[in-house]
C-alpha cells in the first residue's frame, strides 16, 4: 500500500512515475542484462534476428523516459486511439521480462552446442545473482506469519468512504469523493482491501485503480481510510425481495447464488450484485429479471422454492477453450519442429 501524501517527479517534461517502490521504474540485474545479451548475440548470428527486433521494441516502448526517446510517450502522443495506454508502468514489465526469457534460453542453447548441457547448468547459475542480491527483500517477506482468517458468519460487502459522518450521503456523492481523493489507489485501507476480506467470504463493491466501471451494487458497511467501519443505512442486505413474501434462507458464492423463498403473490428476488450481461446467468426457479443493473430473478405467483443463479459467462468459457486448445497445439509443434531439428 502507498502513502496518501506519495509524491510524484516529473521526468522529461511530463508527469512521471511516484516515487514508491509499487510504481516506480523496475530495472534489469547484471545477470539477466548478460544472458539476454548473450542470447540476443546467438540469435542474430543464427538467423534468430525477429527476436532481437522483438526485444528491441519492446524496450523502446516499455522503458518510457529512461530510454531516450521515450517510444511509449511518442507512440501514445502520436496516436489518439492508443491513449488508454498512458500509464502502462509495471504492467509493461511482462513484455521485457518475456523477452529477456526467450534471450535466456537462447543463450542456453547456444552454450548447449559448445559445451553440452554443462553450458545451460552455467547459465543457471548466473540466476543465482539476482536471488542473492534480493535476498534481505525474500527473507523480509517471508519473515512475518500471516494473521489467521476468521470466517465471516453470513456473506456482506463493503466499500470506501472518505469520511464515517457522510455514510447517509447519495451513493454517487460518496463515489465522487473516493474518486475525487484517489482513495482507491493511495488510501484503501487493510479493511477494505480484496486481500484482507476475500478468504473471509466478505466481498468488496470497488474496481481497482483507474478503472471506472459502474458500481450499483450497494454496499453493508462503509470503511474509510483509516480502518473505521460505519454501517450503510441506505443497504437493504445482500439479498431481499420485491413483493409481499420473505426470504427463508440464502446463499451468496463466488458463482452462485441462490435463496429460499416464500411468496404468495409472486415479486422479484434480488441480489446486490452486478447483473452484468443477461446470457452471464443460469437461472434455475425463477427468471432473470434485473433492476437498475442489480441482479434480480422474478418468482411467479404463489411459488415457494429456491431460485438459483449461476455464473457462466460463455465468451469466457469459450475464451478458456481456445487457450487450453492453443496451449496444446504449440506443445505439439514444439514437438514437431524439436523431431525436425
Amino acid at each position: 500500500r502507498v502513502p496518501a501524501d506519495m509524491p510524484y517527479r516529473e521526468e522529461f517534461g511530463r508527469l512521471g512515475s511516484p516515487m514508491d517502490y509499487e510504481y516506480a521504474w523496475l530495472g534489469l540485474t547484471f545477470a539477466g542484462l548478460f544472458l539476454g545479451v548473450t542470447g540476443a548475440v546467438w540469435a542474430w548470428t543464427h538467423r534468430r534476428r525477429a527476436l532481437v527486433v522483438l526485444t528491441l521494441a519492446a524496450l523502446l516502448l516499455c522503458l518510457g523516459p529512461n530510454l531516450p526517446p521515450d517510444g511509449h510517450f511518442l507512440l501514445v502522443g502520436g496516436l489518439p486511439f492508443v491513449g488508454d495506454l498512458a500509464q502502462p508502468m509495471k504492467y509493461w514489465n511482462v513484455f521485457l521480462v518475456l523477452s529477456l526469457c526467450l534471450l535466456g534460453g537462447a543463450a542456453a542453447q547456444g552454450a548447449q552446442e559448445r559445451a553440452g548441457w554443462l553450458g545451460p547448468a552455467l547459465c543457471a547459475l548466473f540466476l543465482l545473482a539476482p536471488a542473492w542480491q534480493n535476498h534481505s527483500l525474500l527473507a523480509e517477506a517471508f519473515s512475518h506469519q500471516r494473521e489467521p482468517v476468521v470466517p465471516s458468519a453470513s456473506f456482506s460487502q463493503r466499500s470506501l468512504i472518505d469520511d464515517a459522518s457522510r455514510a447517509g450521503d447519495e451513493p454517487r456523492r460518496i463515489a465522487q469523493t473516493v474518486e475525487t481523493k484517489r482513495l482507491r489507489e493511495y488510501r484503501r485501507a487493510p479493511g477494505a482491501s480484496e486481500w484482507d476480506l476475500a478468504p473471509a467470504g466478505i466481498g468488496l463493491v470497488s474496481w481497482y485503480g483507474t478503472l471506472e466501471l459502474p458500481e450499483r451494487a450497494v454496499p453493508d458497511v462503509w470503511v474509510t481510510p483509516e480502518g473505521e467501519t460505519r454501517a450503510n443505512p441506505r443497504s437493504q442486505g445482500p439479498v431481499w425481495l420485491e413483493g409481499e413474501g420473505e426470504i427463508v434462507e440464502w446463499e451468496v458464492g463466488p458463482n452462485e447464488l441462490w435463496a429460499q423463498v416464500r411468496a404468495p403473490i409472486g415479486g422479484i428476488v434480488m441480489f446486490s450484485q452486478e447483473a452484468l450481461g443477461k446470457d452471464d446467468w443460469v437461472v434455475e426457479g425463477g427468471e432473470l429479471f434485473p433492476v437498475h443493473g442489480l441482479l434480480g430473478a422474478r418468482v411467479k405467483s404463489g411459488k415457494d422454492g429456491t431460485v438459483r443463479l449461476t455464473y457462466r459467462p460463455p465468451l469466457l468459457l469459450t475464451g478458456l477453450k481456445v487457450s487450453a486448445g492453443s496451449f496444446v497445439l504449440w506443445c505439439l509443434l514444439m514437438v514437431a519442429w524439436r523431431r525436425e531439428s
